[in-house]
């Protein structure tokens, strides 16, 4: 009952101060989306929330990562959104190349939320959008060692389960702007990480 209460309270508090509240998958079609809490109403975060881990015996690398559910992070102006963050380890060959659980990197992953994501193809010398779903998940990421280029990533996480929903899958696409190199100046992969998974939830 006492929780009941505080969650009413919190509500008249939001509105007595103008604020709105909007279900967090239609962020994307709102205009105007300040002075709005776009909160996971429906709760659909919760998916992704948890465990996913990638292992690759063909090159001995394993990828793991943890989503938790932030609630009211800093949002448009005088506003807040539900979001994910995520610390994340990989290692090959049985070496640890980084673990964020344990040093943590606070810009490595940045959320964008349900939103259209570009991809690589053009049809009529126009782009192709996948639209929005609520079964992927947009942002970019990056490494401990770059993570000042994070913005030159396109994260796409689409969320799929079986029939019978006993395997949960997260099909991974990191589309990246390739660097240089100082002394060749050829067009490299900074990254280690595997830019294509299928990731299981553990």
């Amino acid at each position: 009952m006492r929780v009941y209460i505080l969650f009413i309270m919190l509500i008249l508090a939001f509105y007595a101060n103008g604020q709105a509240i909007k279900p967090l998958e239609i962020e994307w079609v709102v205009e105007d989306k300040d002075d709005t809490y776009f909160k996971d109403i429906n709760n659909e975060l919760d998916k992704f929330v948890g465990t996913w881990r990638d292992e690759d015996t063909a090159t001995n690398t394993i990828f793991e990562i943890t989503f938790t559910k932030e609630l009211q992070a800093e949002g448009h102006k005088n506003g807040y959104v539900d979001e994910l963050s995520a610390q994340f380890k990989l290692i090959i060959n049985g070496v640890e190349q980084y673990n964020t659980y344990v040093t943590p990197c606070e810009e490595c992953f940045i959320p964008s939320r349900f939103c259209f994501f570009k991809e690589d193809e053009i049809v009529n010398n126009q782009w192709v959008f996948t639209q929005p779903s609520v079964n992927m998940f947009v942002g970019t990421i990056a490494e401990p060692a770059i993570e000042r280029h994070v913005l030159s990533s396109d994260l796409k996480l689409v969320y799929q389960e079986d029939i019978i929903g006993s395997l949960q899958q997260l099909v991974w696409t990191n589309k990246v702007s390739y660097g240089r190199d100082y002394v060749t100046d050829e067009i490299v992969n900074n990254y280690q990480m595997p830019l294509e998974m299928v990731l299981i939830k553990q």
